[in-house]
């Protein structure tokens, strides 16, 4: 017997409940809310997509970025596996290198919003010295918490390769990267 709505399946005495675990994309969790904010739309969250609420023309581009982004993601942890870095746990250095690859994304998008392109570059600057002098000092071991702050690091630096396009964007020039 199949009880509708709630996914139990019963046979006989045994009840079999069916659990569906959804994952979000890094993008999702990241990214998706600093794109809402530069699109000047609302994002709203749930367990697999995100939603962007607004102008429909905002609600586009927002939808189109967030696409853009979770592609550039994927082809940049790839790449990041095909260096040769790697540990005992894949999954948590390319949860490290997304982590840092979204927070990166999300604070250009933030900063462009606020209109201040040229400190983009000084802090990124900022980022490379402080990770240089992060690697200096410690020696290398590959214990964990090194590979993760290599692999969160490195996602920093693929966030700085996005480029951000904002194609219609509401100033009318669709080729800037920033």
């Amino acid at each position: 017997m199949i009880i509708p709505g709630i996914g139990l399946v019963t046979t006989g005495t045994v009840t079999i409940g069916k659990i569906e675990v959804l994952r979000i994309h890094a993008a999702e969790l990241y990214v998706a809310p600093a794109i809402g904010e530069f699109f000047d739309c609302k994002c709203w969250r749930d367990q697999a997509e995100s939603f962007f609420f607004g102008h429909w023309a905002d609600v586009q581009r927002a939808h189109a970025m967030l696409a853009m982004i979770r592609s550039a993601m994927e082809r940049e942890v790839a790449d990041f596996f095909e260096t040769g870095t790697g540990g005992e746990n894949p999954k948590m250095l390319a949860a490290n290198f997304s982590k840092g690859m979204g927070l990166r994304i999300s604070e250009r998008l933030r900063r462009l919003k606020g209109g201040r392109a040229t400190a983009i570059l000084a802090r990124a600057k900022d980022h490379g010295a402080a990770f240089a002098k992060l690697f200096q000092r410690t020696p290398l071991k590959r214990d964990m918490s090194t590979i993760s702050a290599i692999a969160y690091a490195a996602g920093v630096k693929a966030g700085d390769r996005v480029e951000l396009d904002s194609p219609g964007s509401k100033g009318g020039r669709a080729a800037h990267s920033y």
